[in-house]
């Protein structure tokens, strides 16, 4: 889905996945999160979807925004005119949502909106482009961003590769597997944590001993 192609089986069945993916990989409860934060009745709010894909993102946004009673405008970009034409079908009754086809390193105007959405996408980039992009949103955005993406392993690339090839059952083990992914390295950042504090501690120890 990187490149241009024509709406196909095989890219209405990549979407899909990825819609699946957003639900289970907690993408969809991250948003919430912060949604019960920045949203409130009577609330008037322009938001930005970033590489938007099939606008699942978009169209959850706005789902959340008429229950809360708050209104919000959004507009969603993507790279690629098929995706986004399978997007624009998908939120017929969504006029809060506008479409655009276009780069998202240089859409937009400097504090025009007043949250920045960027799912899924980021690991898609180089380095250096993943931090310029991650500079843009902030410029974008009045002050609110959430940019959430998956932990990179190679266990998860194996399972990303492999998902173009099959269907369900092995969308459900790359979520496992990410999820289990995530948890190691938060538990090895602790461990790593922990120890510099125990040296930390040993130093100042020794130090007022010798005082």
């Amino acid at each position: 889905m990187d490149r241009p192609q024509p709406i196909s089986p095989e890219l209405l069945s990549d979407l899909r996945n990825l819609r699946i993916l957003n639900r289970y990989s907690g993408s969809y409860r991250l948003i919430r999160y912060f949604l019960r934060r920045w949203i409130d009745r009577d609330d008037r709010v322009r938001i930005l979807d970033l590489a938007t894909g099939s606008g699942d993102i978009p169209r959850l946004v706005v789902e959340f925004a008429r229950k809360a009673g708050g209104q919000v405008e959004i507009d969603a970009v993507d790279l690629q005119a098929s995706t986004l034409e399978i997007a624009r079908q998908l939120s017929a009754g969504f006029p809060e949502i506008r479409y655009h086809c276009a780069d998202i390193h240089h859409f937009g105007d400097e504090n025009s909106y007043d949250i920045v959405l960027f799912s899924l996408a980021l690991h898609h980039f180089s380095c250096d482009q993943a931090v310029a992009l991650l500079r843009r949103c902030r410029s974008l955005s009045r002050g609110k961003v959430l940019v959430a993406d998956l932990c990179r392993s190679w266990f998860a690339k194996l399972g990303v590769d492999l998902l173009k090839r099959a269907g369900m059952l092995l969308l459900v083990l790359l979520v496992l597997a990410i999820l289990r992914d995530c948890r190691n390295g938060q538990r090895e950042y602790r461990e790593r944590k922990r120890r510099s504090n125990e040296v930390h501690v040993h130093a100042v120890s020794q130090h007022s001993t010798s005082t």
